[in-house]
């Protein structure tokens, strides 16, 4: 009989995201029936979270997730992007004194012009970028359990065709000279297209992960007192502890292929896996000093994140040039919206009147 299974203990976390008997091999087999209640084939949904999402395993994965990573470590040499200077401008932007969502004013908005930048991507891409990032966002909400199943194919396969048009249509304008480029170069338009979804997929994740950074700290004067010292003594450290509180990806699911035990964990084949990759927030969890730098919010081995290094740089600009420009703010706590059917830990709204020194 198919049990699910969630992994939460600490000692266990990394043993079963490494084993071999947990696999994501077959994405459709964790869904399996749907196609046949809903008499749809699962076609896009294998493509885009198999291909695009980096889920599946085998030569394709490893093509596009190869593309993929070089992508991503080029556009950390890329020195003509200031992160703190484009989060700086995106803040003094923000008016004060009524109510502002954060996670579409701040962090979805520095995200998106850091990555469009830091990618080699003409600044005219930002309005493709904003488009493709509503498309994606509706896609995962969709996720199974679906209602709308035919939506969602249609959907992914409209994402995917303007993809591969604008890869096509503005290869010499936009991507000239990009990492992206030189990354994809020799992949098929349709491969291509797949690296840019998982680009996307990154800079989406990031956002939620800074919007949940900037809830926590929100949440708790004192909190937000003891990260912001944190982040002013040494800012990459501290980015590396929040994002092992606060990432957005909370969990990830693992299908059971072959018997296993993993520490005191049975798991039988055919058992549904969820591997907690946060810990539970609690007070002392929260805690700077007890946040660990070392952790599993990017995953481990073939499903690392290959945006890491880049997650890592915009929240150790994001969150210290916030702290800078303002001093006191007041959180709607219960205004916040959490968005329950994303597979992310994803904030809809985030409602904070903010407050500047001088004001």
């Amino acid at each position: 009989m198919t049990k699910h299974v969630d992994v939460r203990d600490p000692e266990n976390i990394r043993p079963a995201l490494m084993s071999q008997s947990l696999s994501v091999n077959r994405i459709g087999d964790l869904y399996n029936g749907l196609d046949r209640q809903f008499g749809v084939p699962l076609d896009a949904f294998h493509d885009y979270v198999a291909h695009s999402i980096f889920f599946s395993e085998g030569e394709t994965h490893k093509t596009l997730k190869r593309a993929a990573s070089m992508a991503s470590r080029t556009s950390l040499l890329n020195t003509r992007v200031d992160y703190r200077a484009i989060a700086g401008s995106i803040a003094a932007s923000l008016p004060t004194g009524s109510p502002v969502n954060l996670a579409e004013a701040y962090s979805a908005a520095f995200v998106n012009r850091v990555v469009v930048e830091a990618y080699g991507l003409n600044p005219q891409a930002l309005d493709d970028y904003d488009r493709w990032r509503n498309n994606l966002e509706y896609l995962l909400s969709e996720l199974p359990p679906w209602r709308q199943v035919k939506q969602f194919n249609t959907s992914a396969a409209e994402l995917h065709a303007s993809l591969e048009d604008w890869f096509s249509r503005e290869q010499g304008r936009h991507l000239r000279a990009s990492s992206l480029a030189e990354a994809c170069e020799g992949l098929s338009l349709s491969e291509t297209a797949y690296v840019g979804a998982a680009l996307l997929l990154g800079g989406i994740a990031t956002s939620y992960t800074l919007s949940n950074a900037l809830h926590l700290v929100l949440s708790d004067a004192g909190r937000f007192a003891d990260w912001k010292a944190a982040f002013a003594e040494d800012a990459a450290l501290a980015a590396r502890k929040m994002v092992g509180v606060c990432s957005a990806v909370a969990s990830v699911t693992r299908l059971c292929v072959d018997e296993v035990e993993i520490g005191t964990h049975r798991f039988d084949r055919g058992d549904r896996v969820r591997i907690h990759l946060t810990p539970e927030i609690t007070p002392a969890a929260a805690c700077p000093h007890a946040a660990k730098a070392s952790h599993v919010g990017f995953g481990i081995g073939r499903h690392k994140c290959v945006g890491e290094m880049l997650a890592y740089e915009i929240i150790a600009a994001g969150l210290p040039v916030f702290f800078e420009q303002f001093t006191h703010c007041e959180l709607d706590a219960e205004a916040v919206v959490r968005d329950q059917s994303h597979p992310l830990a994803r904030l809809k709204t985030l409602p904070v009147v903010l407050g500047r020194a001088d004001d």
